[in-house]
């Protein structure tokens, strides 16, 4: 959210509905009360499908690229890559996409 849309709110005292906080990029988005549970479900569901590593490779590279530097973090991107790169489920993911 940028300066002065916060500003907007902090200082008229403004609510922030949950459509506002996904237009902000606060949350990825909005669904309805009742579609919640099916949309967690849904979520749920499709982080835990990924294959190989490289779901909790890519956490640790989000969170570790809040505190490194570019050139570290990028370095670290390659160095994981490469890694990868190399397993069955990333040849099978890669192929899939390539098919596409």
């Amino acid at each position: 959210m940028g300066e002065r849309r916060a500003a907007e709110f902090l200082l008229t005292g403004q609510a922030m509905g949950a459509g506002d906080a996904a237009e902000a990029g606060l949350i990825t988005r909005a669904v309805p009360h009742d579609e919640l549970p099916g949309e967690v479900e849904r979520v749920i569901a499709s982080v835990a499908s990924r294959k190989g590593r490289s779901g909790g490779i890519t956490r640790r590279l989000m969170h570790a690229g809040r505190t490194a530097g570019l050139r570290d973090h990028l370095e670290a991107e390659a160095e994981n890559i490469a890694r990868l790169a190399g397993e069955e489920a990333a040849k099978t993911s890669i192929a899939a996409f390539l098919a596409r």
